[in-house]
């Protein structure tokens, strides 16, 4: 498998595109950052925050009220208007998981009793679709559904490249510049090589505080052959070494025994280089 380097030794070759419209790209700049404030933002500093003109700025919040993605709050603080709820609906049926990946997620929770996640490609992506609480407690970073980047720091990311085509894999990697988001992550390209070839030859992917502190997962692929989807647990690092190897025994268990009846059509899931 080719892949690219880390974010220090790449080339210009891993930059994303510039977008062709770029009216559209700052509309959307503008939307994104209002949307991960807590409390709105005045154009002010918007303008400031993404360094656009003041009249540039104005222009583009007058067509995003208009066309109902923002409101303009109190102290003209600018929020999330109703259209955005119409695309938030619509992503969630996007995402919604058939109810045999649920059923392999709730049996891993119950019998391991830890948090479980069904992850698989969407749109050329590693995306969280579903979670199920497990009976013990604990705190997992940004692994809501929906979830998405950094799939070569997380259990379930580094099985669906694992198990990819190497052309997927591989331009995975040259779209997502690599970073150390936790102790353990990999990011170098002669340690996920060998990372992914552990994986694929035991048949299942561990995260050893590699995506987040005092957190470890393991990862199991569903179905046969290029995986599209897996199943993931989480705990804190002392429960999953004192259990590391019954979970592992539990989760191929119910992966080897659903891979007989569920087999994802690879045309409908896989991502295909473009």
């Amino acid at each position: 498998m080719m892949m690219q380097t880390s974010n220090s030794d790449a080339s210009s070759k891993t930059e994303a595109p510039r977008p062709r419209v770029q009216s559209v790209a700052r509309a959307l700049a503008l939307l994104m950052e209002v949307a991960s404030s807590s409390e709105g933002l005045t154009a002010k500093e918007l303008s400031d925050r993404l360094g656009l003109s003041r009249q540039t700025t104005y222009h583009l919040l007058h067509t995003l009220r208009e066309t109902g993605f923002l409101i303009k709050g109190r102290e003209n603080r600018h929020e999330l208007g109703l259209a955005v709820g119409t695309l938030a609906e619509a992503f969630n049926r996007q995402l919604s998981p058939s109810a045999e990946l649920l059923s392999i997620a709730r049996e891993v929770a119950e019998e391991t009793g830890e948090a479980a996640y069904i992850s698989g490609w969407l749109l050329g992506d590693v995306v969280v679709l579903a979670n199920v609480p497990g009976r013990h407690s604990v705190r997992v970073r940004d692994l809501s559904v929906g979830t998405m980047g950094d799939a070569y720091a997380r259990a379930s990311g580094k099985t669906l490249l694992a198990f990819a085509p190497p052309a997927i894999a591989d331009r995975y990697l040259l779209l997502h510049p690599r970073q150390q988001v936790g102790e353990a992550t990999i990011v170098d390209h002669e340690g996920l090589e060998v990372e992914f070839s552990r994986i694929r030859h035991q048949g299942f992917a561990l995260d050893i505080e590699g995506y987040s502190a005092g957190i470890c997962c393991i990862s199991v692929p569903l179905g046969r052959g290029a995986a599209t989807y897996v199943v993931s647990i989480s705990c804190p690092k002392d429960r999953f070494l004192s259990n590391k190897d019954d979970y592992v025994r539990v989760m191929l268990r119910i992966a080897k025994k659903s891979a007989g009846w569920f087999m994802p059509p690879r045309t409908q899931v896989t991502p295909t280089p473009s």
